[in-house]
């Protein structure tokens, strides 16, 4: 029998009582300072779910009109276009990486403007004032591999970089110009897109923030449909492919 429990059945009930409940509260409280001293992990351990905001650059477009039997090229359209996307990601947690897939919701503006239409291998410049613009609003799926996440958000930094698939569509619209009578009639029209392409990124994360830069090479394809003067229809076929880089920030749940 040790000394202390010798001395603790000689004393009185009430001393006794009261050593018993200070030992009681000790324990909680060392319980509390092994915990606090883990590292601060994922809610949900072995995945994470990333929630960002992003900004890019799309490749430009080249534009085919239709209207009235007449097969019209545009040239030389002013290249400003601007996305804006908001993805949610979810990521599994591995030594090697994990699988990585997510959605997001895009916003994209492209001018549209050209400096000169091409007809029959003749080439007409562009003399209106009107500038012509085209808007997408859509999404995609994205699927593919991460390599870097750690869930341990204690860390100074973590350096993950991904690389993943995506396709997806969504609403598109469009205007266009019309001659009749030797002044220009501005019409709008809508349609629909569809775009793929890959993507690889890298980002950091620090504490629950997370911050990078991604570039992707995107094909896309719209067609839109706009009402012109003379109970006629317009078809504007839009194309393009190329690099897009963007950047994201965002928080990692």
């Amino acid at each position: 029998m040790s000394a202390i429990l010798a001395t603790s059945m000689h004393l009185p009930p009430l001393a006794r009582l009261t050593r018993l409940a200070t030992r009681a509260a000790i324990l909680p409280c060392l319980a509390a300072g092994v915990m606090a001293a883990d590292p601060v992990q994922s809610k949900l351990e072995g995945q994470a779910f990333l929630l960002t905001v992003g900004a890019g650059s799309p490749p430009p477009l080249e534009v085919e009109e239709d209207v009235g039997g007449q097969h019209w090229d545009w040239h030389g359209e002013g290249h400003t276009p601007l996305s804006l996307t908001v993805e949610a990601a979810w990521t599994s947690i591995g030594k090697r990486g994990g699988p990585f897939i997510g959605v997001d919701l895009t916003l994209a503006r492209h001018d549209i403007t050209p400096r000169k239409y091409g007809y029959a291998g003749q080439e007409f410049t562009n003399t209106s004032q009107s500038r012509l613009t085209y808007t997408s609003v859509g999404g995609d799926v994205l699927a593919g591999w991460q390599y870097g996440m750690t869930g341990d958000y204690s860390r100074d930094a973590q350096v993950v970089g991904t690389l993943v698939a995506f396709a997806g569509g969504g609403y598109a619209m469009a205007a266009t110009d019309s001659r009749e009578g030797g002044s220009y009639s501005r019409g709008k029209g809508t349609g629909g897109y569809y775009d793929y392409g890959a993507r690889v990124g890298i980002a950091v994360i620090e504490g629950r923030v997370v911050a990078g830069v991604t570039a992707a090479y995107v094909w896309t394809k719209a067609t839109v449909t706009v009402d012109v003067p003379g109970e006629r229809s317009s078809e504007l076929t839009l194309e393009g492919d190329g690099f897009q880089f963007g950047g994201q920030i965002g928080y990692s749940f």
